[in-house]
């Protein structure tokens, strides 16, 4: 995921503050070479019941498939967090996801919080 470190600032560089966080999403997922809006399966006993779309999914990133939840804030928060982290899981093993908040001023720089590998396959 160290390229993903390179793509923030390079958006934070280009974007600034005071975008929209589809904006800043969109932009990271060409930075990345990604997929935004990317639709995410939601299933129950093995069968799709709703599809949700995850920011930005990069499937061929360096570590293995990569999602990666945007938000416009200070910090990423739990709530975040486990919002990718579902999407990994659901995605499959091997998935790896992170959380990138983007602050609403000029006084602070964007965040990375990165969470675990999904171990488990799809249900």
């Amino acid at each position: 995921m160290a390229n993903l470190d390179a793509a923030v600032a390079d958006v934070w560089t280009q974007l600034g503050p005071g975008r929209p966080e589809t904006a800043y999403s969109a932009a990271l997922a060409i930075a990345l070479g990604g997929d935004h809006q990317f639709p995410v399966p939601v299933r129950f006993r093995g069968s799709v019941v709703s599809v949700t779309k995850a920011d930005v999914f990069i499937a061929n990133a360096p570590f293995g498939p990569l999602v990666v939840e945007v938000k416009l804030a200070d910090r990423a928060t739990p709530e975040a967090m486990a919002q990718a982290r579902a999407y990994a899981n659901s995605l499959g093993g091997g998935c790896r996801c992170a959380v990138v908040a983007f602050p609403r001023t000029h006084h602070a720089v964007p965040t990375i919080n990165r969470g675990p590998v999904a171990t488990q396959p799809p249900n």
